[in-house]
């Protein structure tokens, strides 16, 4: 049995440039139900307050039995029944999030009305009748719950003492996710955002996961390899989403669609001599959006699209070669290579967006690489700073390959290495990150030499 109760208090007060709306928030919250910090006031220069508390609890109960079903061939089953419940309170500069969830979770034309006036309200009625808009997960205090259970099954098949071949199947999930801003209509009324609301929260998101596979050792055990080929499928899958110039000022979550991934996973290691051990690595991974959420059409990348930060390649390669000098002490060699290839940076296309911020604020653009993805859609109008429109693409993290070396002297006690990691001194962009106003990037380190030293006391 597992329980477990998380709480997160948050007063986050910002000086952002060009907001003239919140003039008046160092007297107060505009009436927002302020938790952490009782509504203001807040210092003249603090221009986006965001005042929250949210609390998730959660429970499970889980087991697996394993047993032999000949000397050869063993079998387990396992399952977990989950129940976790949300709660999200507090208030923004601009929107009271429990009153909102109140009046989601109540979803009376009396509470909606109350909150969000008779217009809006009926509006959104006719966004949840139509299932535009979806509140069926919330209580009338606007608490967020959910349950399911999920299960995994495997089989092992001992052939001889040096192979085995193993198939299993598992599910697994990802929580829901509320919303601050839930239901509001999009800024950019135009286009692919004509009649976009934003969801009051992101569903559960499943995988069903599929693998078959071997592991062995082979000639006189001088060589071990392994592999496994797996299918995923993975529904409403979650993605998070930050457009201040044509949807919401706030990150929300959303659900795409539906996606699959397959893909070969293989590793080795390989005692050529008494002195050489060469080992690697490789990854082959072919993942696509199967499936688009209605909402997101021209919003969201295309079904057929690759998911991002998966590289359709990836691989490494490692020689070690070790040699005696005499009185018990051993040198070596170690040298690596490993590449990794192009790599899409999220799930949303305001990549043009986003360079036209960062030549807007820094003078310059950000020379990364963009793939141009929204103009197979009609109709699509995503918008920069200025009002201009642009097609969506996403940012590529393009591949690269690095190479380290290193030698050393050894014994049975201590280790002395000099080291020179990243050979040829590449650049590689790592991560991008694009839930800000300009993408944030992080790049792996330059070419770095140094000196390790280590003893073993025992």
């Amino acid at each position: 049995m597992f329980y477990d109760s998380q709480e997160l208090s948050t007063v986050g007060q910002f000086n952002i440039a060009n907001t003239e709306k919140f003039d008046n928030l160092s007297t107060t919250l505009k009436g927002t139900e302020g938790i952490n910090s009782n509504g203001g006031p807040f210092p003249r220069e603090v221009s986006f307050v965001n005042d929250i508390t949210h609390t998730i609890d959660q429970v499970a109960l889980f087991g697996q039995i394993e047993f032999d079903i000949t000397d050869t061939i063993t079998a387990s089953f396992g399952a977990r029944w989950y129940e976790i419940e949300d709660s999200y309170k507090g208030s923004t500069s601009t929107v009271d999030v429990s009153g909102r969830l109140r009046a989601f979770g109540d979803g009376s034309e009396t509470a909606l009305t109350e909150f969000f006036g008779a217009q809006e309200a009926a509006a959104i009625q006719a966004a949840v009748a139509s299932g535009q808009l979806d509140t069926n997960l919330l209580d009338n205090d606007g608490k967020l719950t959910v349950d399911d259970t999920i299960i995994k099954a495997s089989l092992d098949w001992k052939i001889s003492d040096d192979v085995m071949l193993f198939a299993s199947y598992s599910e697994g999930f990802r929580p829901p996710v509320t919303n601050r801003v839930g239901g509001g209509l999009a800024k950019n009324q135009e286009g692919a955002f004509d009649g976009f609301r934003i969801p009051v929260y992101s569903t559960t998101d499943s995988l069903d996961n599929i693998e078959i596979g071997f592991k062995s050792t082979l000639f006189d055990q001088s060589l071990r390899f392994n592999a496994t080929a797996y299918y995923s499928k993975i529904s409403d899958l979650q993605t998070s989403r930050f457009d201040p110039t044509n949807i919401s000022f706030l990150v929300f979550t959303d659900n795409v669609g539906d996606a699959e991934i397959k893909g070969i996973d293989g590793d080795f290691t390989w005692a050529a001599t008494d002195n050489l051990i060469i080992s690697g690595a490789f990854s082959f991974i072919d993942s696509e959006l199967t499936s688009i959420n209605n909402e997101l059409k021209g919003i969201a990348p295309s079904v057929g699209s690759q998911l991002p930060y998966s590289a359709e390649f990836s691989g490494n390669l490692q020689a070690q070669y070790f040699y005696s000098l005499g009185k018990d002490l051993t040198g070596y060699i170690n040298g690596s290579v490993s590449y990794t290839g192009d790599r899409l940076a999220s799930m949303t296309m305001d990549a043009y967006v986003l360079e036209d911020t960062t030549n807007l604020v820094y003078g310059t653009g950000t020379g990364l690489s963009i793939e141009k993805e929204a103009d197979v859609y009609s109709g699509v109008n995503y918008k920069d700073s200025n009002g201009e429109t642009f097609v969506g693409g996403r940012y590529v993290q393009d591949s690269y390959i690095l190479a380290n070396l290193s030698f050393g002297v050894t014994n049975d006690s201590w280790k002395a290495e000099v080291f020179i990691d990243n050979l040829t001194d590449k650049s590689a962009v790592l991560y991008i990150d694009s839930q800000q106003f300009t993408p944030k990037v992080v790049t792996n380190r330059p070419r770095t030499i140094g000196f390790r030293f280590s003893y073993d006391f025992y």
